[in-house]
């Protein structure tokens, strides 16, 4: 569905040119500029409800190309972890007792992730060509290997670090944390040192510090 929904999402937005006449106000035109590290966003309109830092924070970027990023990358990465998960058996979005149900194998994960980063590349939704090409080797190595799903280790070691570069043509490079920039705890102490922390945070903070995140934990 979230592919799907990406793809859909793509294609309006290639086939919507410019009309003549009246066109929609642009609303953040007339914001200024406000570039937290590692998004090329300006400042979130803030309403009366979420008129506060967490909320400005979340918000999406206004680059489609740095949304395409963080989409692609949100929805591979959610489908592995339950991949890694294979001790535990699922119907959709229900888990089940064994042997009912059935794992989120690692070849499926494998063919599904191949087929998003082709789709992703072909239809040019990053300006980096061939980014994406070292997650697609590293995904098929492994499966030239096993079939099973890997441990921890590989998904932390190989995975993640390929992951979060396929997606970081936006990335502005290593900084250290701006003043006043929320920052969860378990990352907070190294995120000034990490890049991998801060491509990954760049990718995911528009979710972890959302208006729909914050309702779920009120």
């Amino acid at each position: 569905v979230a592919l799907v929904a990406l793809a859909s999402g793509v294609a309006i937005g290639l086939i919507a040119a410019p009309t003549a006449g009246p066109q929609p106000r642009d609303i953040w035109s007339e914001l200024p500029a406000e570039v937290p590290h590692g998004w090329t966003n300006v400042q979130c309109p803030a309403g009366e409800i979420f008129r506060n830092a967490m909320w400005s924070a979340g918000c999406p970027p206004a680059d489609p190309a740095d949304a395409h990023e963080a989409a692609a990358f949100r929805l591979i990465t959610a489908m592995a972890y339950r991949t890694y998960q294979s001790w535990r058996t699922w119907c959709g979005e229900a888990e089940l007792r064994p042997p009912a149900g059935r794992p989120y194998g690692f070849p499926s994960f494998v063919a599904h992730t191949v087929s998003l980063l082709n789709l992703f590349d072909g239809l040019q939704l990053t300006r980096c060509r061939g980014l994406v090409d070292p997650l697609r080797d590293v995904l098929l190595a492994q499966l030239a290997t096993s079939r099973t799903a890997p441990p921890l280790e590989w998904w932390e070691e190989s995975f993640l670090p390929a992951a979060a570069a396929a997606f970081s043509c936006g990335f502005r490079g290593l900084a250290p944390p701006q003043e006043g920039q929320l920052l969860p705890a378990d990352i907070r102490d190294v995120f000034g040192q990490s890049e991998l922390v801060q491509r990954v945070w760049r990718l995911v903070q528009g979710y972890l510090q959302s208006t729909q995140k914050q309702r779920e934990q009120p």
